[in-house]
């Protein structure tokens, strides 16, 4: 059986992956927990250049339409 791209399970049980099983329970269980996270990725995406670029390229437009 493999779990995480892994057969060995001594590996799964070592202190490295503890954290990441109780961070992943943290997820799935904890509301504020994933109300943090999803905060984190939408700053980060929202904060990319290619994203805000985007973003200008869809008001220009809007803003050109609107004129019209």
């Amino acid at each position: 059986m493999r779990f995480f791209g892994c057969r060995d399970p001594i590996i799964l049980m070592s202190s490295g992956w503890g954290g990441v099983r109780h961070a992943l329970h943290l997820l799935q269980t904890e509301p504020a927990v994933k109300r943090w996270v999803i905060s984190i990725v939408w700053n980060a995406i929202m904060n990319n250049p290619s994203v805000q670029k985007f973003q200008e390229s869809l008001l220009s437009a809007t803003w050109w339409h609107s004129e019209q």
